[in-house]
């Protein structure tokens, strides 16, 4: 094929006959060579006789298979047969790996009872869990109901009430010790002041007596000096007679300048011990003064940290309530875009409970009942705690009489209809109808939604 694709590609159309005809060519002489035909030279002849002790041996050969092949077959059914009895015997190794299996076979079926079992009592504890979470939903769902909620509202009142009394209390006990240790501090400073002055008053009265006695000392001093000079004047005198006028002239000038240097020697010295006492003193002054100083420094350090703490206390207080509003303020904000949007939606639904209202009224009649029996019930057990407790029970005797939302009304034939503001809250409106409840319905109620859009300010 390759050889006439080439032929054909290289050469041109002309070639195409050419290559058929030696195609055929090779194909018949590839069929002569497939097909031979006997050789009759090869051909060997046999007799009948030859025929026949050909057929025996071949046959004899087929009948040892089949008896070779009938002896394998009940050799292997005697094998099977003495299996089957060695499996009830129980000292082989085949009848203890049966006992085995039998064994784990009868641990399995055991097993799975005890599976069954688990998965039985697994289901009773899911059933039993079950009906605890139903239970523990319609005890939270009666919690939320406005009777019982008013109710805990009163209970969390007397706690509040109870609370603020001990607060109160606790106020008035940290103002009276605050007061005590004021007035402590204070007394401790004055006794400290006083002593101080005392002890001050002490030291200049000795200084004082000090001084008293060394002028009193320096005039015992003076006055035997006196007399020294005065005796020492008369021998000068009685020698003086003895002696010339220039020597006792002499002498006398001599005698005054050592007096008078010894005058101004003590005066130096008292001048000098003077001095003394006036340092010291001004030094104990400095240090009273100083001490004096740290004190009231110290006190008016305390005021500043406490005025300090109370402006970073109203500081936090005033973001607080900034935060606060700034919170109400986007609530607002997002609850009015949300009544906005939500209008036409609430509209639909006060029409859908209108429809159901009828229906709604016939299955109230008998809810109000036990829901009366039990909030009663209820109110009871808890303002009996309460009064236990020693709490005021007055505002639960006061949600207590409210009674639960629903209850019966003469007014509307035994069932007070029910209404609902139209917000997120979904609160009750009041039971009667007055200009309050009529403005209410005037500004929510929204008879032409596109008159509302344009009173709203909405203009698309």
């Amino acid at each position: 094929k390759l050889l006439t694709l080439n032929s054909l590609v290289g050469f041109g159309p002309g070639w195409h006959f050419l290559s058929l005809e030696k195609k055929i060519a090779s194909s018949a002489d590839e069929a002569s060579r497939m097909i031979r035909l006997p050789d009759l030279r090869q051909i060997t002849v046999l007799s009948k006789s030859e025929w026949l002790r050909i057929q025996d041996e071949l046959n004899q050969a087929n009948k040892d298979k089949e008896r070779m092949m009938e002896g394998v077959k009940q050799r292997e059914a005697l094998h099977l047969q003495s299996v089957e009895v060695a499996k009830q015997w129980s000292n082989t190794i085949a009848g203890q790996r049966q006992k085995k299996l039998e064994a784990k076979r009868i641990r399995e079926e055991i097993e799975e009872e005890k599976r069954k079992l688990i998965d039985k009592e697994e289901a009773e504890y899911q059933e039993l869990k079950q009906k605890e979470a139903i239970e523990k939903a319609k005890t939270q769902l009666y919690y939320r109901t406005d009777p019982v909620k008013g109710l805990h509202r009163a209970l969390l009142l007397t706690e509040v009430l109870k609370e603020r009394e001990a607060q109160i209390e606790l106020k008035q006990r940290i103002k009276n010790t605050s007061r005590d240790a004021e007035k402590h501090f204070a007394d401790m400073l004055r006794s400290r002041e006083e002593e101080a002055l005392r002890q001050e008053q002490e030291k200049v009265l000795q200084k004082k007596r000090e001084r008293q006695a060394a002028a009193e000392d320096l005039k015992r001093q003076e006055a035997q000096t006196r007399r020294e000079n005065i005796m020492n004047k008369l021998v000068v005198t009685q020698r003086e007679q003895t002696d010339s006028e220039e020597q006792r002239i002499t002498k006398a000038v001599a005698e005054r300048d050592a007096r008078q240097a010894q005058l101004r020697r003590e005066e130096e010295e008292r001048r000098a011990t003077m001095l003394k006492s006036i340092t010291e003193h001004r030094e104990l002054t400095v240090t009273q003064r100083q001490e004096k100083e740290q004190i009231d420094k110290i006190a008016k350090q305390n005021a500043r940290d406490a005025l300090q703490a109370k402006e970073e206390a109203d500081r936090i207080f005033s973001e607080k309530q900034q935060l606060k509003a700034q919170r109400i303020r986007e609530e607002t904000r997002k609850l009015q875009d949300f009544n906005a949007t939500q209008m036409a939606e609430k509209s639909a639904k006060r029409q859908q409970l209108r429809r159901d209202e009828h229906q709604f009224d016939e299955m109230n009649a008998e809810l109000i009942a036990e829901g009366e029996n039990q909030f009663h019930q209820y109110s009871q057990q808890v303002i009996q705690a309460a009064a236990e407790a020693q709490r005021n029970v007055f505002p639960l005797y006061k949600a207590a009489r409210e009674g639960i939302r629903g209850a019966p009304d003469p007014i509307s034939r035994g069932v007070r209809p029910i209404y609902l503001v139209q917000d997120r809250s979904d609160a009750e409106m009041p039971h009667y109808i007055s200009g309050v409840t009529q403005n209410t319905k005037k500004l929510n109620e929204a008879a032409d939604i596109q008159a509302e859009k344009k009173r709203l300010g909405f203009t698309w």
